[in-house]
């Protein structure tokens, strides 16, 4: 499972945005906002569904374009080519 969240602004001592705290204390409760915000690890989609942050996690075996360290426009043109090699139903992606 490669989705998940964290604060990764508490690692060098910052304290993470408002709007997101207000979400996950709203959301999860103290204890689990507390640990997120103080420890900065990434909390996984199946946690973060059972702790109230997420409604609903979907599960999927299309590979999803990995971004290297090279031309932004080249993934840019990947992730636009994505819906059409993964066969994604017409109307579920935004655009």
């Amino acid at each position: 499972m490669k989705s998940g969240m964290c604060f990764s602004k508490a690692m060098i001592g910052i304290i993470p945005g408002w709007a997101g705290m207000v979400r996950v204390l709203t959301k999860a409760g103290f204890e689990n906002a507390e640990y997120m915000t103080k420890t900065a690890w990434v909390v996984h989609a199946e946690k973060l569904k059972e702790i109230g942050i997420y409604n609903d996690v979907a599960t999927t075996n299309l590979p999803f374009p990995n971004k290297t360290n090279g031309n932004d426009q080249d993934y840019q043109l990947m992730l636009e080519k994505w819906p059409e090699k993964a066969a994604v139903p017409e109307g579920m992606l935004k655009k």
